[in-house]
């Protein structure tokens, strides 16, 4: 018996080799479009990740005065022992005090940094901070520093320290750390305890600005070191410095990076978008902390033009200049009915598509 195609195969050996290939690319087209199809209504999701618009408004930020600087001495070889010690800089614009701590519990020093300043401001001056928790540690030296003028120190163990008293690599111990603490008065503590009462309330009086600054003032300096040793034979270098808050968190100390400055007609030293090349640079990049773009051309990117890295938030360094903000006013009047402070819609290129 012969099959159901069969009359229609012997049809095509006997017409024209044109109705063979009109019925070969009908069966191709057929085909395609039936895999094309298939394929769409099975894809759950696009085969694009669309990102999230990055903010348009401004991370807020306070601006804080450090009082301390300690950088390492750079006429001192890196390659120094335990048993040499390091010396280092310090710079400061009130009297402070210096203690040192061998071998630091890394857990522990955190945890311990975390305490309200009056009790770990007494703790200090006992000699009894980080004493359970590390191997050596130094007494307090009460230091009046001289204006404009940086204090040179050798910072040594009274005892000698091995590395094997550190341990093997990864250590859970701090080589060293060096804190600079402010030596304020006792008779600060009913103040700003009472300050500190305030900050809890809704803020209605003029002073509160100068309870804020008071709040958000740094008391504390600590620079984490690694000194070179058998175990560990990576150069002596600070590895991280954290500021404590009167009242607040523990913050990493962080630098602002600049794209090189350029000079003008008039001889004064200026940086520019590394975008545009032309406006005066505005915004610094979150989390990489890049300063090099203007308002504008924040709003074409969201990667970083230095580092490449997604671009999270920012902040101001300075206020726009006035052709970016007449601009964006231009832009704003020109459709009210859209929100100024809602993201504006980024163009996505994908496969046949374009929003």
């Amino acid at each position: 018996m012969l099959p159901l195609w069969a009359p229609l195969w012997l049809d095509l050996q006997y017409s024209s080799p044109s109705l063979l290939l009109i019925v070969g690319l009908f069966f191709t087209v057929t085909t395609i479009l039936s895999r094309l199809f298939v394929n769409r209504v099975a894809m759950e999701r696009p085969s694009i990740t669309v990102f999230d618009p990055k903010p348009s408004i401004a991370q807020d930020m306070n601006i804080l005065r450090n009082p301390f600087t300690l950088i390492l001495d750079d006429q001192q070889p890196r390659e120094g022992q335990l048993e040499n010690g390091v010396t280092i800089k310090i710079t400061g614009d009130k009297p402070f005090r210096l203690t040192s701590y061998w071998g630091v519990n890394i857990s522990k020093f955190h945890q311990s940094l975390k305490k309200d300043w009056s009790e770990m401001r007494q703790l200090i001056r006992e000699g009894s901070f980080l004493a359970e928790n590390c191997l050596q540690s130094s007494k307090p030296e009460e230091i009046e520093p001289p204006i404009g003028e940086s204090i040179t120190r050798h910072i040594v163990s009274e005892n000698p320290i091995t590395s094997e008293m550190l341990g093997t690599s990864p250590r859970a111990c701090y080589p060293l750390i060096i804190i600079l603490s402010i030596n304020d008065d006792d008779s600060l503590d009913d103040q700003t305890t009472t300050i500190k009462d305030q900050l809890n309330k809704p803020s209605t009086s003029k002073g509160n600005g100068n309870n804020r600054k008071l709040k958000d003032e740094i008391v504390c300096l600590t620079s984490i070191l690694h000194i070179r040793d058998d175990i560990c034979p990576m150069d002596s270098n600070i590895i991280t410095q954290l500021t404590k808050l009167r009242y607040g968190n523990v913050y990493n100390l962080q630098s602002l990076f600049t794209p090189g400055a350029t000079v003008d007609e008039t001889s004064k030293s200026v940086t520019v978008c590394v975008i545009c090349q032309d406006a005066t640079i505005s915004r610094a990049l979150l989390p990489c902390r890049h300063a090099c773009i203007c308002c504008e051309c924040y709003g074409l990117i969201d990667k970083c033009p230095l580092c490449r890295s997604y671009i999270r938030s920012f902040f101001f360094i300075q206020q726009a200049n006035q052709p970016e903000q007449s601009t964006e006013s231009t832009a704003q009047s020109s459709d009210s009915s859209v929100d100024p402070t809602k993201p504006k819609p980024r163009k996505r290129f994908g496969f046949l598509s374009l929003w």
